[in-house]
């Protein structure tokens, strides 16, 4: 396992096949995870830019929810420091943050749920001394680990 591709919170499906693999970019600002609903466990991580959040599985945020529209439920806006917009694509069951329906733009703030359909999801944020990874030279990552930082997201994984 320790030379595998995974990644914390990946899920393990046997016997039956898994989400479409998608490449962990090189540069990404965070990463989005689905902390309750029909997609628990999915963690999409995603680079600075907008991203779709659809049923579709062309969407940078592929939701399996039958409530999630299959064109454009939510665009995610993310930035170079790791701040996130929402915006409601015109959806029909709409989109909300905090509870609150999103109905122009909406700051998804580290710790608050977006809500698309029945899944709940949550931004973190890389920090800004994020893990050090270096390309080698047969394309792999190597990250220097002995002195990394522990992550910013303990509110997120054990909430008190």
């Amino acid at each position: 396992m320790a030379e595998s591709p995974l990644i914390p919170g990946a899920v393990i499906r046997v016997g039956a096949p898994g989400p479409v693999f998608r490449p962990v970019p090189g540069h990404t600002a965070g990463v989005l995870t689905v902390a309750t609903g029909p997609d628990t466990g999915l963690i999409v991580p995603l680079t600075p830019g907008t991203h779709t959040v659809a049923r579709n599985s062309k969407a940078a945020v592929c939701l399996r929810d039958l409530d999630v529209s299959r064109n454009e439920h939510a665009r995610l806006e993310i930035s170079e420091d790791g701040r996130a917009v929402v915006v409601d694509g015109g959806s029909t069951n709409g989109t909300f943050v905090g509870r609150a329906r999103v109905t122009g733009r909406a700051a998804l703030k580290p710790g608050t749920v977006m809500q698309v359909g029945a899944d709940e999801l949550l931004w973190a944020p890389h920090p800004a001394e994020a893990l050090g990874a270096v390309r080698s030279a047969d394309g792999r990552l190597d990250f220097n680990r002995a002195f990394a930082a522990a992550c910013g997201c303990r509110e997120l994984c054990h909430p008190g």
